[in-house]
């Protein structure tokens, strides 16, 4: 996921010498990197002219996006919000030359439907097949099969989502049934382990590495994707963090 924040940097810092609609040109030049990897890009950029001018300073910049693809996942819609962001402004407006001096909170939204969950997770995941993910505001209910020898097993789970280490989400079963009989606990760790992490926003990819080599230039600082919250409601995950 930083590489991502890294290319929203690169479109910000690029544009600032330009004229007026600075919204509606980082949105487009964001679309523009992004291409088929992204639906719909929307910029707002709060910023003081006069701080601007003496510091360099943006107060804040809101993008938000739709059908995101992630690899490997699609997030139905994200959003990202950096804060008191200083270039050097003088060699944004003399030499052409911008750089980002200093970065304040980035923070992040994102929303995954059920069945975009399902699609994603079926691939990664080897003795578990047909996975279908049903989730609601108390937690989630999992149908799918286990591949135990030569024999597919169609079993039926409920748990939570939690997060992890900070950066995964992971799947906690509370129970697993076969045809309504309890499965054993070791049959019920080892669908966790197939499905666990759900989500590793260290893994995270928008981009290949590439594409991000001008815009590691631009900014002196570490971007470490986290997750702060997580919830379920019907049919969809939400996430919140900071970077």
């Amino acid at each position: 996921m930083s590489n991502l924040v890294l290319l929203i940097l690169l479109s910000i810092v690029n544009l600032l010498q330009g004229g007026n609609s600075l919204d509606k040109r980082i949105a487009d030049d964001v679309k523009t990197k992004l291409g088929d990897r992204v639906g719909t890009v929307s910029a707002h950029v709060v910023k003081n002219q006069a701080r601007f001018i003496a510091k360099g300073q943006i107060d804040k910049i809101e993008i938000d996006m739709t059908n995101l693809f992630v690899n490997p996942i699609t997030f139905t819609y994200a959003s990202f919000d950096i804060e008191k962001l200083r270039i050097n402004s003088l060699g944004t407006l003399v030499k052409r030359a911008p750089k980002i001096e200093s970065i304040g909170d980035i923070t992040w939204k994102a929303e995954i439907t059920e069945g975009e969950l399902s699609r994603a997770l079926a691939k990664q995941t080897k003795r578990v097949s047909n996975p279908v993910f049903t989730l609601t505001p108390a937690g989630l209910k999992l149908q799918a099969n286990y591949q135990l020898s030569v024999l597919p097993i169609p079993f039926s789970v409920e748990g939570r989502l939690r997060i992890g280490s900070g950066k995964t989400i992971i799947l906690k079963l509370d129970r697993a049934t076969l045809i309504g009989v309890g499965l054993p606990a070791f049959i019920v760790a080892r669908i966790e382990q197939e499905f666990n992490p759900i989500i590793n926003v260290n893994k995270l990819k928008v981009t290949k590495g590439e594409e991000v080599k001008e815009a590691e230039n631009v900014t002196n600082r570490k971007l470490d994707p986290r997750i702060f919250r997580i919830s379920t409601d019907y049919g969809i995950l939400r996430a919140e963090g900071g970077i």
